[in-house]
């Protein structure tokens, strides 16, 4: 893996923001904070196909950059539904089936 200045620049960003929310936000007095913490691992999943899909499609009818912007809240929101799903299926399986451990 090359380093072009882009990529340190984008590193720099990112490490930026990082910080700068780590000392806006204190841990769970956000709502909005915490619930994009919660989405992170679901957008993890989705986010490499979703946007690579997504933006080839969109790029030749709109601008490469709204292409992006549009994936990127599409992402978040395939995100959203994934975790949703994920709660109430582990909340169904709670109810119905008893897990108990072998010894």
């Amino acid at each position: 893996m090359t380093h072009s200045i882009e990529n340190i620049f984008g590193y720099v960003i990112c490490y930026v923001i990082f910080v700068a929310t780590m000392v806006t936000f204190k841990k769970g007095v956000v709502p909005a904070v915490n619930y994009l913490g919660i989405l992170s691992y679901p957008l993890y999943l989705v986010h490499q196909d979703l946007g690579l899909i997504g933006i080839e499609l969109l790029k030749p009818e709109i601008v490469h950059l709204v292409a992006a912007l549009l994936v990127v809240v599409l992402a978040v929101a395939l995100a959203a539904v994934v975790q949703f799903i994920t709660v109430w299926l582990t909340a169904v399986l709670r109810r119905d089936w008893s897990f108990k451990a072998v010894r």
